[in-house]
């Protein structure tokens, strides 16, 4: 197994290099955060240790590019006592779902390392503890190399539903248990005892599976929005899962006709749950995107934009929709743009990487172009969510009426989006952080800009 350690104390570098490599590990050390990046781009490695004090880039930074970039990476996290967590206002259960596999508190010794890598969940259930279940079945465990499976939370099934593809528990690296076969009977009681007994909150799927988990949810998310009165936070839960996996899938697989397809029924869903949803405002300010990533970013931009599209005079059903793709798709241009530069903020862009950056809103309308369910209001949208009404955007510096209003509606909800990632505040924070900068209003619309703040108020605004 090859390992990168990012580790500043010298001591526990060289326990853990030590400890490692009589466990027969290929060990490399880094002397910060930007190299364990630069690492990964040259070569493959199974495991990440990375101290919370790794410096430039930090280890949040380098956890949260791993996450984006090389999903099957394990990563452990070890910090200076629990005390560490509360100094950085921080807890466990976020570290691990922005992508933390272990976390290892100091001071630690040879024991503790031992039984962070030995610990097995083992087989988590036995028969008689399901014997009720006609379609339980103990499974064996499994080996096969991590990067074959794609991890979905175990929310999004919901019990009576079939499986419809074979779902694995993870114990260790590589090695994986059958929890359902296809066609089997989803049991909400099994679910929650692996939450509940075993802190397993999610399931994994084979990858080549990946466009059949989108159909599965699409046909889901139809059938949840159709049921009135059911749980609103539910419904926007399975919606927000959908999107940010297609999005993946866009990134991983490249742009498919059947994915366009399918990626214009979840804008549907989407367009349906808005317009019958009386108090999803509620909900909406609320929202937050505390530990982004590109796909959770693009779900936050699809449903603020078909909200704010809702509240304009001029928009109809079939507007909505296109806007809906539009701003579903307006980053696949990063897909070709260094994934180094795609991981830092555009504040921290230099020169050269920031013209490098700015190429993505005319790669992304290459990209779909030859796409016909893709129309051109569509490809507007993706080529010019950048501009600016004073002249400033990017990539044609174009001002005015001369930007398409539904490019200017996901242009808007893409910054406040942006703002609430990099603060890691929810959308009403991320407003009044944005109104604070009274400049920066002034390069947008403002009937979007009211449009977008009455998302939050069930009301018109006027300023």
């Amino acid at each position: 197994m090859n390992v990168i350690i990012s580790e500043p104390s010298g001591k526990y570098s060289t326990l853990l290099k030590t400890h490692l490599t009589a466990r027969g590990c290929n060990v490399e050390m880094c002397g910060n955060g930007k190299s364990a990046q630069l690492m990964i781009n040259k070569k493959k490695y199974e495991l990440l240790v990375i101290d919370l004090e790794t410096k430039n880039n930090s280890a949040i930074e380098v956890i949260r590019y791993f996450r984006i970039q090389y999903t099957s990476v394990r990563i452990f996290l070890t910090m200076n006592g629990r005390e560490a967590l509360e100094e950085i206002g921080c807890t466990e259960a976020a570290f691990y779902e922005l992508g933390v596999s272990k976390i290892l508190y100091k001071p630690y010794g040879e024991k503790e390392l031992d039984k962070l890598l030995d610990d097995d969940f083992s087989l988590l259930v036995t028969t008689s503890k399901f014997a009720g279940e006609a379609s339980f079945n103990v499974n064996a465990e499994v080996t096969l190399r991590d990067d074959l499976f794609t991890r979905i939370p175990a929310d999004d099934f919901f019990s009576g539903n079939r499986a419809p593809f074979d779902l694995y528990i993870r114990i260790n690296p590589n090695r994986y248990i059958m929890l359902f076969k296809r066609g089997d009977q989803i049991s909400l009681g099994r679910l929650k005892w692996y939450r509940d007994e075993k802190k397993l909150d999610f399931l994994y799927f084979k990858t080549k599976d990946r466009s059949k988990y989108v159909q599965y949810m699409n046909l889901l998310a139809e059938k949840l929005l159709r049921v009135p009165g059911k749980n609103l936070v539910q419904k926007v839960t399975v919606v927000k899962n959908l999107t940010e996996k297609f999005i993946e899938d866009i990134y991983k697989e490249g742009i498919q006709p059947q994915l366009v397809d399918e990626g214009i029924k979840i804008c549907e869903n989407i367009h349906s749950m808005i317009t019958k949803e009386k108090k999803l405002f509620k909900l909406a300010s609320k929202m937050h995107d505390k530990y982004p990533t590109i796909y959770s970013h693009s779900f936050l931009v699809v449903f603020f934009s078909t909200m704010t599209c809702k509240a304009l005079d001029w928009s109809s059903p079939y507007t909505m929709q296109k806007v809906s793709l539009g701003a579903m798709l307006h980053d696949i241009g990063k897909v070709n743009i260094d994934p180094y530069i795609m991981s830092l903020k555009i504040g921290e862009l230099s020169k050269v990487q920031f013209e490098e950056y700015k190429k993505h809103p005319e790669a992304g309308v290459e990209l779909v172009g030859n796409f016909k369910l893709v129309t051109g209001e569509v490809k507007q949208i993706i080529h010019q969510h950048h501009e600016l009404a004073d002249g400033s955007g990017f990539p044609q510096g174009i001002s005015g009426n001369r930007i398409f209003l539904p490019a200017q509606v996901v242009g808007i909800v893409d910054k406040i989006a942006r703002v609430m990632a990099e603060r890691k505040v929810n959308a009403i924070d991320g407003l009044k952080i944005f109104f604070s900068d009274h400049e920066n209003v002034n390069r947008y619309n403002r009937d979007v800009v009211k449009a977008f703040i009455s998302c939050f108020t069930d009301t018109r605004v006027g300023f």
